[in-house]
C-alpha cells in the first residue's frame, strides 16, 4: 500500500475537514482534504507525465517548511516514489554529500534556494 491511499480515503471520507494550516503563508493558507488530495494529484500526475518519475525514483525538496513539503510526500506516495527532504539549513556542500549519497532524480527547490542549486549543478558537472 501506497502512502497516498491514505490521503485519497480521507479526501473521500472528509472532504470538507480541515487538513492543514500553513501559518508561514500570507495570508494563512488553510486546505481540507479535498484540496490536499487535488494538490497531490496535480503534483503527482506532472511528476509522472513531465519530469518521468515511477515507483522507487527518489524526488528531492529543497525548501523551508511549508504545505509544499506536505505537497511532495503525498504526490510521491500516489506514485509509489521516494520523497526525500533537505534540510535548507546545510550549506550546499553538505547537500551535495546528501544528494550525492541518495541520487535523486529530481530536485524541487524554492526560488530562494536557486544559488546553492547553481553549485550544486556545478558539482554535478565535474568528473568525479
Amino acid at each position: 500500500m501506497y502512502i497516498g491511499d491514505y490521503l485519497g480515503r480521507r479526501a473521500i471520507y472528509s472532504p470538507d475537514k480541515l487538513a492543514v494550516v500553513d501559518a508561514g503563508k500570507q495570508p494563512e493558507l488553510r486546505l481540507t482534504y479535498a484540496h490536499m488530495n487535488a494538490r497531490a494529484n496535480q503534483l503527482a500526475n506532472w511528476l509522472r507525465t513531465e519530469a518521468g518519475i515511477g515507483q522507487g525514483d527518489r524526488v528531492a525538496i529543497l525548501a523551508r517548511d511549508g504545505v509544499e513539503h506536505l505537497d511532495t510526500f503525498f504526490a510521491c506516495g500516489k506514485l509509489g516514489a521516494i520523497h526525500t527532504a533537505l534540510n535548507w539549513r546545510l550549506h550546499w556542500r553538505e547537500l551535495a554529500e546528501i544528494m550525492a549519497n541518495t541520487t535523486p532524480k529530481l530536485l524541487i527547490y524554492s526560488d530562494e534556494f536557486s544559488e546553492a542549486v547553481a553549485h550544486l549543478q556545478t558539482m554535478n558537472r565535474r568528473p568525479r
